[in-house]
């Protein structure tokens, strides 16, 4: 089992989708098939970092006999939002807390069990951070270049008076939305 730490509910279900499509149960904490969450039938588990440091049902099950036997790794996807959303500025409550206290996961599951934590966008700075709030300090850290070849930035000089340059965006809606 892995239980995976996913910051949207529609990124959660996207990812249920995709690996259903591997042939993995995959469920979300809010799915109505909640007992094959508790016995431990699903191969991967999203939630929220609410739902699974606030709600004591789920808290409490991360310690249960089924969760400490079988759960063999916890993913926190995003990981960068951890400094970014649960940080504060002076006298400011931060906009979701519980992304700084991820690091508590770790003190209910079986001692070792392996986190991997995942960003696209963190600079070093963010890094240190993350790596200190999930309790990573010897952690191996794999980084890959950023370059993707499906992926392309363009320049072009435009007026300042007209808007045709994005004229291709209005085709491909028509060709999607006609």
């Amino acid at each position: 089992m892995v239980v995976v730490v996913s910051p949207l509910i529609a990124l959660m279900e996207d990812q249920v989708k995709e690996a259903k499509k591997f042939g993995l149960l995959a469920l979300q904490l809010a799915d109505p098939e909640e007992e094959q969450i508790r016995s431990g039938q699903c191969h991967i588990t999203f939630g929220s970092p609410e739902s699974w440091l606030l709600n004591k049902k789920w808290r409490e099950l991360l310690a249960t006999k089924v969760y400490r036997d079988n759960l063999i790794g916890i993913v926190v996807d995003e990981v960068h939002l951890i400094y970014k959303w649960g940080k504060t500025d002076k006298g400011e409550k931060a906009f979701r807390e519980c992304f700084t206290k991820l690091g508590e996961l770790r003190s209910i599951v079986k001692q070792g069990t392996p986190v991997l934590a995942l960003t696209t966008t963190a600079d070093l700075h963010s890094k240190a951070i993350v790596k200190n709030q999930l309790h990573l300090e010897n952690a191996t850290q794999v980084t890959v270049s950023p370059n993707r070849t499906n992926i392309r930035l363009g320049l072009t000089r435009v007026s300042a008076d007209t808007l045709d340059c994005l004229d291709w965006i209005v085709r491909e809606v028509r060709l999607f939305w006609p």
